[in-house]
């Protein structure tokens, strides 16, 4: 399976070691960056995220037989392997994976420190600072893992038969995991805390209903079938019961993600994945072994309807099958085809021969970071209007383009003099041309002489505007200063 445009943009993220990317925590970069010695096209990415989803699972199996016994783990332990979000993000090479294999390490050394600390076992400690590490791991991936701390956290401070855990070692937990996310709260002080901007003050939110349907609906398309074997009301009354902490856990964050969700309009499938972990330790709290075989038997049933037929429909898509790509609008077949002549190979090979040396740029994050990983010299241009994917915001320096010839490769179907018009005013001449791939012909906009005084007038300064004047003056420095 080709490499989907957010793993080609988190294996871009690799190409330089920093302590700062634009649109999340560092550690994916960083880890990106060390496969990036070794293997460059992606799919030693893919290793590494298999990898991760095995070491996962031993985490959870190790859980399973400390919590539990041997025989209850080997049963319980495929249900981990069994639903599609689980396969999915452990055969691609993106944040979420990261962010679900340290939130993993985080549920199950916080509740083996907890019970350690009811039955005044020794490891108590230990295993705080280990829940730790996970917290802070992966707070260096996603900010959405504070929302799993508080959630915890919150789950302790209803049951004062906690009390003694919360305010000693959780606080160790909070305290390690602390530590280890200075590493990106420091270096967002110094560029226009980037991270935080864009989550929380780029993307516009409204309050809505809309965000909690999103939500809701996400919930059951990640638990699968397994989450119509809970029973609500015995949780409900079994809340402060320890025999059911991973199932008052799930409880307790879903509450918090609803909230969340309704406040800001809008909730997205992969923003949720983690809470599967939880949904997962909940489940093995309530089934006996029969109804956990019969929730693995749906499960697997549920993942195959899924995947089977969604992996088929991407391969005929990569093909360029007209059993997918009639179903297409106009634009979208545009798209598809563009970017399985991006992947093949056909389309770069052709804009290579014809000009070369010529600097390649979009205003699509994925298309450059597809670009990037056949070793195109190219840079993502002219989305001014867009908060997604700016990393070359930080890594490129538009002025060193002053005088190059640039090919701008559109997403659509260019606009005749509309858009000629609209691109040519930074270049001394500009002109639509049409290249070909195996799948397709593009029009591309062809500047000879790019002029950058004339780009920042038109472009950075709207991108001030728009995006990096509404930032809070809460920074020391911003990389954008170099242009004002």
């Amino acid at each position: 399976m080709p490499l989907a445009a957010d793993e080609a943009y988190f294996v871009a993220w690799g190409q330089q070691l920093s302590w700062i990317y634009y649109d999340h925590p560092p550690l994916t970069g960083w880890i990106s960056w060390m496969i990036n010695l070794v293997s460059t096209s992606g799919y030693g990415h893919r290793i590494f995220s298999l990898l991760l989803g095995i070491a996962s699972c031993f985490v959870f199996f190790r859980f399973l037989t400390l919590r539990y016994h041997v025989k209850r783990a080997s049963e319980f332990a495929p249900l981990f392997l069994s639903l599609p979000i689980t396969i999915l993000l452990f055969s691609l090479f993106v944040n979420d994976s990261l962010l679900f294999a340290a939130l993993t390490l985080f549920f199950t050394a916080t509740f083996v420190s907890l019970q350690n600390c009811q039955d005044q076992q020794s490891g108590s400690w230990r295993y705080a600072i280990i829940a730790g590490i996970g917290f802070g791991l992966a707070t260096l991936v996603k900010f959405t893992a504070i929302v799993y701390f508080a959630a915890i956290g919150l789950l302790l401070l209803l049951n004062p038969g906690y009390y003694r855990f919360l305010f000693g070692q959780y606080v160790v937990v909070g305290f390690t995991g602390f530590l280890l996310f200075l590493l990106t709260l420091i270096p967002n002080y110094y560029n226009c805390g980037i991270n935080l901007a864009f989550n929380f003050v780029f993307r516009d939110s409204t309050a809505s209903l809309n965000g909690l349907w999103q939500f809701l609906g996400s919930l059951v398309l990640l638990m699968g079938p397994m989450i119509f074997f809970w029973k609500p009301v015995v949780l409900l009354k079994n809340l402060r019961d320890e025999r059911y902490f991973f199932s008052s856990a799930f409880l307790v964050t879903v509450a918090l993600l609803a909230f969340i969700a309704f406040n800001r309009g809008e909730f997205g499938l992969h923003w949720a994945a983690p809470l599967t972990m939880l949904g997962i330790l909940a489940t093995a709290e309530q089934l006996t072994e029969d109804r956990n075989n019969r929730v693995l038997r749906l499960n697997l049933m549920y993942s195959s309807l899924l995947i089977v037929p969604a992996a088929i429909g991407l391969f005929l898509l990569t093909q360029g099958s007209p059993l997918v790509l009639d179903h297409f609008d106009n634009t979208s077949r545009y798209r598809a085809n563009q970017i399985n002549d991006i992947r093949n190979g056909s389309l770069l090979e052709e804009i290579d021969k014809r000009f070369p040396g010529v600097l390649l740029v979009t205003d699509s994050y994925g298309l450059v970071s597809m670009m990037e990983s056949k070793d195109a010299e190219t840079a993502m241009m002219f989305n001014d209007n867009s908060v997604f994917g700016r990393n070359h915001d930080i890594f490129r320096d538009y002025r060193d383009y002053e005088g190059r010839d640039i090919l701008f490769l559109s997403t659509e179907y260019i606009d005749g003099d509309g858009d000629l018009n609209r691109h040519a005013s930074v270049f001394d001449e500009a002109s639509i041309l049409r290249v070909s791939g195996q799948q397709g012909d593009y029009e591309v906009v062809y500047g000879k002489g790019f002029d950058y005084q004339r780009y920042r007038e038109k472009y950075i300064s709207v991108t001030f505007e728009k995006l990096y004047d509404k930032i809070p003056a809460l920074y020391g420095a911003c990389y954008m200063d170099r242009y004002r």
